[in-house]
């Protein structure tokens, strides 16, 4: 899996990839001057090497998600200047198989993956605790197009919604059109987009360009301003 978040200056670039079948993370700051690392860090425990792990950071940036079935949803606490993971949260799935998303909610607040490519859970980082707060908010409908269009990847959207592909080949997206509301009012939309052609599994993952500099922290030395 890899992913990007924004350096807390606003202009330079977190850039993370896991290594599937092994405890290893690698990150790389991207900045003016070129490519510093890779720097490594041990996560645990390693995601199988045929697993469909995910990792995707919040749009603030302050957190980032690991989802993978056999093993549960972790959630942590991201330093944008130093690139650092701390206060690790683990969430267990139990009697989940296969899997897929992991997205977070606009205003960061809520983590919404899906879970057994049936059920399209959220969770609540707000909550004093967070696997209480799980709420399942949409199990699959059964629809075909051509055939099942179970969940599976997700990716936030400019427009505000949170998109789900398929784990088949088919010609619709499943969205999420409030994620920033809790329970059932996120209103999930199943195949409620028409592609005008067939997708198989793919979803291009996107970082949060709009992501601005970490206002009063020691790395806001840019004079960029938030938008």
């Amino acid at each position: 899996t890899l992913t990007a978040v924004k350096h807390a200056n606003g202009r330079d670039w977190w850039v993370w990839v896991t290594e599937h079948g092994n405890h290893k993370c690698f990150y790389f700051l991207l900045s003016p001057d070129g490519i510093q690392g890779p720097f490594e860090v041990t996560m645990e425990p390693a995601f199988d090497l045929y697993s469909l792990g995910h990792i995707s950071f919040s749009p603030d940036g302050n957190k980032m998600g690991r989802y993978e079935v056999e093993h549960g949803l972790y959630i942590y606490d991201f330093d944008r200047c130093s690139g650092m993971l701390s206060n690790p949260v683990f969430i267990a799935l139990p009697n989940t198989s296969l899997g897929g998303g992991l997205a977070f909610s606009p205003d960061s607040r809520f983590a919404y993956i899906a879970a057994s490519n049936s059920h399209i859970l959220q969770f609540d980082l707000w909550a004093g605790d967070i696997a209480a707060s799980r709420d399942t908010v949409a199990v699959y409908d059964g629809y075909q197009s051509p055939i099942w269009t179970t969940f599976f990847l997700m990716q936030n959207g400019p427009d505000g919604r949170i998109y789900i592909n398929t784990t088949n080949v088919t010609d619709v997206l499943h969205y999420i059109d409030q994620p920033n509301k809790k329970g059932d009012a996120c209103q999930v939309v199943q195949h409620g987009l028409q592609l005008p052609f067939r997708n198989r599994y793919t979803l291009p993952h996107f970082p949060n360009y709009r992501l601005g500099p970490l206002d009063g922290s020691p790395c806001d030395t840019l004079g960029l301003d938030n938008r």
